[in-house]
């Protein structure tokens, strides 16, 4: 077992409110009483003092009006003197001697367990912490916060993530009854071209029966004027033929007419006979220029008709073509595709309705995808969240089976310390300081000494129960405590000891 140390002989002289106080503790619990402000709680301040140095130093360590001020403790292996700001540690004959002797006393000085009534008045979570790192479970803690902290980090932009993808996929609404696979939109396409294909040939048969329509149609009125010229040339040839040989014979008249006139007009000439013979010669010229009128219109009547002759002979020569051609306009026609259209209009609702299907089930896709992929996220998030929930069940297994100073009595959260399930900041004070007790004893500080600066609250069971503990675990404690009566242990009056009923 390590040294362990305890004050056989105190002494100080002008500290706070002390004028010269020395004393030899003889049983396990010391009591310093007095009244208020006579310098108790400053014999205890004193010890923490020449132990703790400047982290233990009250505001004014000297006693006011003082030059000089000395603590002294006397531990039996080593005696510690503190002179104002001086240190000195001597080590018994045989001892080790530390070059540095602050380090030597922080070594053997535990704060703690030096003043248990700190502990009350820790806040809860720093009081749990604290009987964490006493029970040598707090670095594992630590370890498993640290751990799921971690995880915790790293679980929310997963979180996050999966709440993003829920709301995408909560916002995509997917038609019920969708078939499995998606229409084949190519195929319909291709038979859309097929029939549009079909259509423009159709069209241009259309087209092509127009144009054949049109050519008969011209050919049948050709052949219509064709034989209305064959007809009316024909009718005209047979008038000019008929009036022709009438023509000859009015002409034949008009000679016979002049030729009679010659002998009547010699015969007027010879008997001058001047009003006859002017009749005569008129008549004469009239008979002339009608003849040659006739004449005339003999000659065009005999040109007229060599040349309708000509025309007709002709229109009878062409007459079988132009009937052939009406003939093969027919064919042709009769014969032409008349080109039958497909209505596209039933292909372009399929496709649409073919691309309305796709569509949605491209967002069923893309919603079955989203739906994986939080279902991975959800999956790591599930896997950090198990990892934190096996820490935590670790961390209740550490506490559970954690050494506590008082047995089942005690436990501890990560929030708080309960006594038999009590919180400590409900607990009455005597049960507060008994507790701090046990925890400061629990840390086994090489020091064996608990100060406990405000006494009042324990009455004779817990100061047994004090008492008690105190020898089972080798420690002493020194406490202050108001009583006036002079007969209750170290009685101190101003800054000086009285009555030591410890003797």
């Amino acid at each position: 077992m390590a040294d362990t140390y305890r004050i056989i002989e105190f002494s100080a002289e002008n500290f706070k409110r002390l004028r010269m106080v020395g004393f030899q503790p003889k049983s396990r619990v010391t009591m310093l009483t007095g009244k208020n402000d006579q310098g108790k709680s400053s014999v205890l301040d004193a010890v923490a003092y020449a132990f703790g140095g400047k982290r233990a130093a009250p505001e004014m360590p000297m006693r006011r009006g003082a030059k000089t001020m000395e603590i002294m403790l006397n531990l039996g292996k080593l005696i510690v003197r503190r002179t104002g700001t001086r240190l000195e540690v001597t080590p018994a004959k045989g001892e080790k001697a530390w070059n540095t002797p602050q380090a030597m006393l922080d070594s053997i000085y535990d704060e703690l367990a030096f003043n248990p009534q700190e502990f009350a008045l820790m806040d809860a979570e720093d009081q749990a912490e604290a009987l964490r790192k006493l029970t040598g479970i707090d670095a594992e803690l630590k370890r498993l916060d640290a751990a799921n902290a971690a995880d915790y980090a790293a679980r929310t932009p997963i979180n996050a993530e999966v709440k993003r993808l829920q709301a995408e996929i909560a916002s995509i609404l997917v038609q019920d009854g969708l078939p499995k696979e998606k229409i084949d939109e190519e195929a319909i396409k291709a038979r859309k071209r097929a029939a549009n294909e079909i259509n423009r040939n159709a069209l241009a048969a259309t087209v092509e029966k127009q144009r054949l329509a049109g050519a008969l149609a011209d050919a049948e009125l050709g052949e219509q004027r064709h034989m209305q010229l064959l007809s009316e040339t024909a009718a005209k040839l047979h008038e000019a033929k008929e009036e022709h040989p009438r023509l000859m014979e009015r002409l034949k008249k008009g000679q016979q007419i002049g030729s009679a006139l010659t002998p009547l007009i010699v015969a007027a000439r010879e008997i001058t006979a001047p009003a006859l013979l002017y009749t005569l010669l008129q008549a004469e010229q009239q008979n002339h220029d009608w003849c040659t009128a006739e004449n005339a219109r003999g000659a065009e009547l005999v040109n007229f008709i060599l040349d309708r002759e000509k025309v007709l002979t002709a229109a009878e020569r062409t007459e079988q073509s132009v009937h052939d051609a009406v003939a093969q306009a027919r064919i042709d026609w009769e014969q032409a595709p008349s080109g039958e259209m497909v209505d596209t209009a039933a292909l372009d609702e399929e496709l649409e309705r073919a691309q309305l299907v796709n569509r949605e089930i491209d967002r069923r896709t893309r919603q079955a995808g989203l739906i994986e992929q939080r279902r991975a996220k959800q999956a790591e998030a599930d896997t950090l969240t198990r990892a934190m929930e096996d820490r935590e069940e670790e961390k209740r297994k550490a506490i559970g089976e954690a050494k506590m100073p008082l047995g089942n009595e005690l436990t501890v959260t990560e929030k708080q310390v309960l006594l038999n399930g009590i919180p400590v900041k409900q607990l009455g004070e005597a049960r507060q300081i008994l507790l701090g007790v046990a925890i400061g004893i629990a840390r086994n500080p090489a020091l064996r000494l608990v100060l406990i600066p405000h006494g009042e609250a324990l009455d004779e069971d817990t100061l047994a129960e004090l008492g008690k503990m105190a020898e089972e675990k080798d420690f002493y404690v020194w406490m202050a405590k108001v009583d006036s009566s002079g007969k209750v242990g170290i009685y101190l009056e101003d800054g000086m000891i009285k009555e030591n009923n410890e003797e």
